[in-house]
């Protein structure tokens, strides 16, 4: 019988990323974008990605803090920018 996966060993497996967001990453003052459809989409994604910062701070660094906009750019298109304040 064929197996339908191939068989890949631990020394040659991609790093696993337990997190969406590059939280463990960034220092003050560092942010990153993600890109949206439409305000109401922003509206969402900033609402997950807000439930994603306390949960990861709440587990891996208590006294981190974050904070989010949607910024509208130049050309009508929205992105959520997150910043690490501390």
């Amino acid at each position: 019988m064929n197996a339908p996966f191939k068989i890949i060993p631990a020394d040659q497996a991609p790093p696993i990323s337990r997190s969406r967001y590059p939280f463990g990453r960034m220092k003050v003052g560092d942010y990153f974008e993600i890109p949206a459809d439409h305000p109401v989409d922003a509206t969402g994604i900033r609402n997950n990605l807000g439930g994603s910062m306390r949960a990861w701070a709440k587990s891996y660094h208590p006294s981190a803090r974050f904070t989010t906009r949607i910024i509208t750019k130049d050309d009508g298109s929205c992105v959520v920018g997150c910043w690490r304040v501390s």
